[in-house]
């Protein structure tokens, strides 16, 4: 009798332990409050060159809010922010330098403005295939959780400026290409 309890009981645990795991036991997840933004660089570079620098402006979409620095220094444009450390994070394959991101933030136009300099001579390229080389992520606060924005589709910025680095000596020349378009790619979580 006393082999069957014991063994009764190892059983009773072992589902009582795993009805606990996995996908079907546990409480439901919360309403997403973070949109995350791949930019991906779409375009033809020139033959050896690499990116020298990106600059994009963007309508940021309601119900999105941009983490910025208030107040602003007594320099910047009236509404004109700048972004807060970890709002444009560099990404993708070949990374720029943290230290090389800035931005601004308009409060009055919703307009996002975001630099990256390849200071460091990066062998960061873009790229022809699917929607570009991704190259930064753009962190953003849901101003409702649970309430998504409508983004533009697709969401992109085809005026966005690339400066070119081609391996000149004794200094590289860094040239401004046309063509080029930042694709934005937004998932939440």
């Amino acid at each position: 009798m006393m082999k069957i309890t014991v063994a009764a009981l190892v059983a009773l645990w072992a589902a009582v332990t795993l009805t606990g795991c996995g996908g079907g036991g546990g409480a439901a997840a919360g309403p997403v409050t973070t949109g995350v933004t791949k930019v991906q660089l779409f375009g033809n570079m020139s033959t050896n060159c690499t990116v020298g620098s990106v600059q994009t402006t963007m309508q940021v979409p309601s119900g999105v809010l941009v983490n910025y620095s208030s107040p602003a220094p007594s320099n910047y444009p009236a509404h004109t922010f700048p972004l807060k450390s970890g709002a444009v994070v560099p990404s993708g394959p070949v990374r720029f330098q943290q230290s090389d991101i800035s931005g601004t933030y308009n409060t009055q136009t919703m307009q996002l403005t975001v630099s990256m300099v390849n200071s460091a001579g990066s062998n960061i390229t873009s790229s022809t295939t699917g929607s570009g080389q991704e190259i930064a992520t753009i962190m953003f606060k849901l101003a409702t959780p649970g309430v998504l924005p409508t983004l533009p589709t697709p969401w992109q910025d085809p005026q966005v400026v690339v400066w070119q680095r081609f391996p000149t000596t004794p200094y590289p020349t860094i040239v401004s290409r046309p063509g080029y378009t930042l694709n934005f790619a937004t998932t939440y979580q």
